[in-house]
């Protein structure tokens, strides 16, 4: 426990050393100066009011310790002025980082693990403030045993017995401080269960996404009736804990410590009267008894907290040891364009035990050429364009890059080989241009407005907004601008435009887009790959007619394959669903 907790010690020295030593050194000081002012200050001075000890020597005694306490005062100066602040948030961006890099890298089928991502969730929201806590706990703790100590050594100079027997009282005080944390524990789990939940129901008033439905429908008056009953139960849960807490509170603060405190001092009052204790010694034992009880007191619920920390540290280091893709000296990275995909006897399910996605497929993707994938929602389309990709590698059979098991390969330079357009993709907080780079040649301008026209949106931004490179969304800026469905399916296919690969992935590329617009870019696609190998996942069985081939998905398997014409002839699944859409969509032409 203990070397876990250094190991997140040492984890803050790495990324903020100054903040680290600071934070000791001000609560050494603090500590140790309010035994000074508190104990030998006033047995100083008694000491000479009484007569005791020489005027000169208070003189000296108390120069000195008021030097030191002055030197105390700069050192919070300098660490809340110029550190504090800086030094944590320095370890939180720190953390904040290594922990996203984690999580960029990590095997993406982790991310259908419910544990792995209740623990991601747990290193962003927590991780990072106990690190923090660590350090924080750990210069008090320190602090308290040296000023503890101190106390000692000062009783033994006045009446070591006396606070001995002052001390004697203190593990019962610890004990009923540890009851009152447990109950403390108690309500925190309470309000964490409260807090998730609210937390639920509150993005749903706040959150755009939900703001016309709740102006549509009645059913939102349910919510509300459940944030209410939240809140009742937490109130009454609550209420019971307090109780406890309001008598363990009372006992320790109210009776123990008066008790201990009132108790050495009518001790020490009786000697006086008897004269077998000096009058000098009275209010300096009380003053060392005070701050012994009070120091040790500090100790209370120190095993939990260190456990607690231990156990943020187990789950840090479950976090970073979790299966990530790595680039190591055995996988193999391709030097050249990719000449051929082939796919062996592939199947495939997410987890174990679930029902199979796809079963037993084989196809094959040559340098140039113009291959579809079609069928209903669910044949498996989207999840053998993930496999392509490379995301999971936990399938049966073989994928072949240019003769290479696809397991083999360095997957990141891999992937800089593809342009893909997935079926969900993301908008982010940032310039329309690094929307479109996405990392890859950041400030190539013209290639960059060479992407977006050939996506068709260029005209859309240079119409509609003065700048050319605006920022996107809201988030962040006021005059972010809000891209419609259409123009972000546009988006996605400059980036593809952008990377300008030998190999295209596209999966539903233009699901959100208007008839016209769907024309325009698929032919500007077919211009633009005209070189190049191409691999569609569409519902628009009229757009790949001139493909050079076509596998109709059913069930996770291949259940017809052929060119468009002989397709037809056959008069099966593609023919039907061919069939259907024309008439839908009233399509004149031929087939």
């Amino acid at each position: 426990m203990i070397r876990k907790n250094l190991k997140m010690l040492n984890m803050a020295f790495d990324f903020a050393p100054k903040w680290v030593i600071l934070t000791f050194i001000q609560n050494l000081c603090t500590a140790i100066g309010t035994v000074l002012t508190s104990v030998m200050v006033v047995e100083i001075v008694y000491s000479g009011i009484i007569g005791d000890l020489s005027y000169n020597k208070v003189h000296i005694y108390v120069i000195t310790i008021s030097i030191f306490i002055f030197g105390s005062c700069v050192v919070n100066s300098v660490y809340y002025g110029k550190y504090y602040e800086i030094g944590m948030q320095t370890i939180k961006d720190r953390i904040s980082l290594l922990i996203n890099n984690k999580a960029s890298s990590v095997d993406i089928a982790l991310f259908q693990n419910i544990d792995f991502l209740n623990l991601h969730s747990l290193m962003q929201n927590a991780f990072s403030q106990k690190v923090i806590e660590v350090v924080s706990y750990l210069a008090f703790y320190l602090s308290n045993i040296l000023a503890i100590i101190l106390c000692l050594v000062i009783s033994a100079t006045i009446s070591l017995h006396t606070v001995i027997m002052g001390c004697l009282f203190i593990p019962l005080l610890i004990a009923v401080s540890n009851r009152k944390k447990s109950n403390m524990r108690v309500i925190e789990k309470n309000r964490s269960e409260y807090k998730k939940r609210k937390e639920y129901y509150t993005s749903i008033f706040s959150n755009k996404e939900y703001a016309e439905e709740v102006r549509l429908y009645p059913f939102i008056n349910i919510f509300k009736e459940e944030i209410h009953s939240v809140s009742e139960s937490l109130v009454e849960k609550l209420k019971k804990v307090n109780k406890k807490i309001f008598f363990l509170d009372l006992v320790n603060q109210g009776i123990l410590e008066i008790v201990v405190y009132w108790g050495i001092i009518l001790y020490l009052s009786f000697k006086i009267v008897e004269k077998t204790y000096p009058v000098s010694y009275l209010l300096p034992t009380a003053a060392v008894v005070f701050q012994l009880v009070k120091r040790t007191n500090a100790f209370v619920g120190i095993g939990p907290n260190l456990k607690n920390f231990a156990e943020y540290q187990d789950y840090y280091d479950n976090f970073m040891s979790a299966s990530t893709e790595v680039d190591n000296q055995q996988e193999k990275v391709l030097t050249q364009d990719i000449e051929q995909i082939k796919i062996v006897n592939l199947s495939f399910r997410y987890k174990e035990g679930d029902a199979l996605i796809l079963n037993n497929i084989n196809m094959q993707i040559s340098k140039g050429q113009k291959i579809a994938l079609v069928g209903e929602n669910g044949a498996g389309k989207t999840t053998l364009i993930r496999l392509l990709l490379g995301l999971y590698d936990n399938y049966s059979g073989n994928i072949f890059v240019d003769g290479i098991e696809l397991r083999q390969i360095d997957k990141k330079k891999y992937r800089l080989k593809i342009s893909y357009i997935l079926q969900t993709f993301n908008i982010y907080a940032c310039s329309l241009a690094d929307n479109v780079t996405l990392g890859n040649e950041m400030g190539d301008k013209v290639k960059v407005e060479r992407a977006l026209i050939d996506a068709d949106l260029y005209a859309d931004i240079v119409e509609h907004y003065e700048n050319s490179n605006p920022f996107l969304t809201k988030e962040f800026a006021e005059d972010g601008i809000e891209l419609s469905g259409g123009q972000k399916q546009k988006l996605a296919i400059a980036r593809a435009h952008y990377r300008n690969s030998s190999i295209i992935f596209m999966d539903e590329p233009s699901s959100a887009l208007d008839p016209l617009s769907e024309a325009r870019i698929f032919n500007k696609m077919n211009a633009l790959t005209e070189s190049k190998s191409l691999l569609v996942v569409t519902h628009r069985l009229h757009m790949i007619r001139n493909v050079d081939w076509i596998y109709y998905l059913e069930n996770g398997r291949i259940a017809e394959q052929g060119t468009h014409k002989t397709l037809m002839t056959l008069k099966g699944r593609y023919e039907r669903m061919y069939t259907k859409q024309r008439e839908r969509f009233g399509e004149k032409s031929g087939a």
